[in-house]
């Protein structure tokens, strides 16, 4: 499973790279980063294994949106339960299973646009189109 981590402590979010720069996740639950200790104020989100329509890796936590429905934004989740990623709107009843074992087979990555995270761009939730 791959993870990026938000460090809340310095406002900045972490990803492994391409260089085998990767952060590690110890088993006393602390995360170090490049061989330096993140602050203990970290979020890991899961990586979903897909990419949206413009080739955008999406993770747990990514705000994205649908073509089918234009202006409606879904916030990208872990729902344990099932072992699968689904969209969801908080003040909307009922969600799209995204992937995973249960997955909805008309909802494909290629029609998914990710336009931000919950972290660094928590403020597009709020906006009306």
């Amino acid at each position: 499973m791959i993870y990026r981590i938000w460090d809340s402590a310095v406002n900045e979010m972490f990803y492994p790279d391409e260089k085998g720069n990767h952060y590690l996740i110890h088993q006393n639950g602390s995360v170090s980063y490049k061989g330096t200790w993140c602050t203990p104020d970290v979020v890991l989100m899961r990586h979903t294994e897909i990419k949206d329509k413009r080739g955008a890796y999406i993770f747990e936590g990514d705000i994205v949106y649908r073509d089918e429905l234009p202006g409606e934004k879904f916030v990208v989740e872990y729902f344990p339960n099932f072992c699968a990623f689904k969209l969801s709107q908080k003040h909307k009843c009922g969600d799209v299973f995204l992937w995973g074992l249960r997955s909805n087979a008309d909802l494909r990555a290629d029609n998914i646009k990710k336009i931000g995270n919950i972290f660094e761009n928590g403020d597009l939730l709020n906006e009306r189109n």
